[in-house]
């Protein structure tokens, strides 16, 4: 199936989470960093998804300039290297930060699952309804194959043009 941008982030990164934040929160933590990272490229003028060397900004503009989120870049911390990339490279965050299931406490660096995902639900409704997204989003740019050769390996391929 080809996917719009918006349908992309809508349909295939933001929505599913849900069905794993209940049983697994820990482990949504990874799906929930990166879509962070994706809401700021959305904000990146750049046509190139693939951008190189734009990941801490693309994720600090999103903690800087969507509403939701902005909470989160007041934390003294340096989310990006704590959480995004210590999830990510290392399989935890780096000291610093805690992460529980539910709700945040960022009096005491405590992001929690639900929370962050509802701020990041909220995040895409403001990019969508405000208009605030640079990149184009609604051509078709991604495609998932539901099955290749009969199996169930989903991969996604980005148009070239």
């Amino acid at each position: 199936m080809k996917y719009t941008a918006a349908q992309f982030i809508q349909e295939v990164l933001i929505e599913p989470i849900k069905d794993i934040i209940e049983k697994h929160p820990f482990h949504a933590f990874f799906l929930l960093c990166p879509i962070v990272e994706i809401l700021g490229k959305c904000l990146n003028k750049d046509s190139d998804w693939h951008f190189p060397n734009h990941s801490k900004k693309d994720f600090n503009n999103a903690l800087k300039t969507l509403t939701p989120l902005k909470k989160y870049s007041l934390l003294s911390a340096d989310l990006y290297s704590i959480v995004r990339c210590g999830l990510l490279h290392a399989g935890i965050p780096k000291e610093g930060i805690k992460l529980c299931p539910n709700n945040n406490d960022l009096s005491n660096n405590t992001i929690g699952c639900k929370e962050l995902y509802y701020d990041i639900k909220c995040a895409w409704e403001e990019i969508k309804n405000n208009d605030l997204a640079k990149k184009e989003m609604k051509t078709e740019l991604f495609e998932v194959y539901d099955s290749i050769s009969g199996g169930t390996q989903t991969s996604i391929h980005t148009q070239l043009s």
